[in-house]
């Protein structure tokens, strides 16, 4: 029997299967997709720490801005936790081979992005979700790292209270697995793809993981708060990202004049084009003061996108955009060790619930989230799985098959 299933392959996935891997647990990473095609991947302006403390800059600071975005609701402990290790969490990313991009002094590069005070997003130009992602699964290979992919979750088994197995179906062949584990983590993503044609997620980000944690008795929370991020492009529903604005990008009307702070929490910028459009009048994105030299540096990601999906030069033309479903905040209530009320269960990444977020997400903290509690998830799952006894885990086992 298998000490941590992981489920799910994103980053909060992987950086858990690391991490019970230096914990000397045996693991299985079970997905329904493949790892590089996880939501993870458009994850790409930036993951935030506070690299130093400066007069600029706090651990102190960063807690406050986070407070302030999630309108007072996250959880000041798990929040704590979160800001302080964000420097170890970069240093991790960095030792393993995550390409962070460096500015003059060969230091990790920082811009500054929405509801923050200073400059704490750490980037890879434009592409950081998918090279934190790609550099972690080349890391679960190199450590020989189990995985069954396209395997889709039907169901949670459990004996009082206690999870014992997961029931998967195979996408290719039709067979119904049953996997035993001692623990399982969930790292099955968010919701946001529910909102069809109006997302930024992908089709299979539907939030399947967390409605299976339910049905086996998984507490929720905080399922209505759903972050639109403010800029995608109009009926297209591609992200443009945050870099964009964090790199002096604005947001004009149709008359070409400027009605909102483009760094304020996203939240109010979404809501400040939303009733442009409910006045009818349209936003746009304004790159074209930054030049193609410093665009092609420092968003090239943003720039492809938009002339591939709207034929348009951005360093020569406003972009046409507007807010669309992005994050979910909610959703498997998890304590200070990302354990759930099911016992053995635990959960990470935007699947969970973690009291980073509250009622909306500062950007560049989903990065941080899923690196940060996929680590500590594995880590409490592992000392976990030393105390599972194993014959008595088969009995309990063997019983509900018995029964079935």
């Amino acid at each position: 029997m298998i000490d941590i299933l992981i489920i799910g392959s994103g980053g909060a996935g992987l950086s858990a299967a690391l991490k019970a891997k230096e914990e000397n647990a045996s693991v299985l990473v079970v997905s329904k997709t493949h790892p590089t095609h996880s939501q993870t991947c458009q994850a790409q302006g930036g993951i935030n720490a506070v690299l130093e403390t400066t007069e600029n800059d706090s651990i102190e600071n960063y807690e406050k801005d986070t407070y302030k975005a999630s309108h007072k609701l996250a959880n000041k402990k798990s929040l704590k936790y979160f800001c302080e290790n964000s420097k170890q969490t970069i240093n991790w990313l960095d030792s393993i081979g995550v390409p962070f991009s460096r500015d003059e002094n060969n230091n990790i590069a920082q811009r500054k992005f929405g509801g923050t005070k200073a400059k704490r997003t750490c980037y890879s130009s434009d592409y950081t979700g998918l090279k934190i992602l790609h550099t972690l699964y080349d890391q679960c290979i190199k450590n020989s790292i189990d995985f069954k992919n396209e395997h889709l979750l039907l169901k949670l088994l459990t004996k009082n209270n206690t999870v014992t197995s997961a029931l998967f179906l195979d996408i290719k062949t039709g067979e119904i697995v049953q996997i035993d584990a001692k623990t399982v983590i969930l790292a099955t993503g968010g919701y946001g793809g529910i909102y069809h044609n109006f997302t930024t997620n992908s089709y299979t980000t539907t939030g399947d993981g967390i409605a299976v944690a339910f049905k086996a008795g998984a507490k929720l929370s905080n399922m209505e708060f759903i972050q639109f991020h403010p800029t995608s492009l109009l009926n297209k529903n591609i992200l443009i990202s945050e870099s964009a604005r964090g790199e002096g990008g604005y947001l004009i009307d149709s008359k070409g004049k400027r009605f909102i702070d483009e760094l304020k929490p996203r939240d109010e910028v979404a809501r400040a084009i939303y009733k442009k459009y409910e006045e009818g009048d349209k936003v746009y994105l304004d790159l074209t003061h930054l030049g193609k030299e410093k665009i092609e540096e420092v968003i090239p990601q943003e720039r492809r996108l938009v002339l591939d999906f709207l034929k348009i030069k951005m360093e020569e033309e406003v972009i046409p955009i507007t807010p669309s479903a992005h994050y979910s905040m909610g959703g498997i209530l998890t304590d200070e060790y990302a354990q759930t009320n099911i016992e053995n269960l635990f959960a990470c990444g935007e699947c969970a619930q973690s009291g980073i977020h509250g009622a909306n997400r500062l950007g560049g903290n989903s990065l941080l989230e899923i690196i940060t509690f996929g680590r500590l998830a594995a880590k409490n799952a592992a000392k976990k799985a030393k105390e599972v006894k194993c014959e008595e885990k088969m009995k309990i086992i063997w019983k509900q098959r018995k029964k079935e």
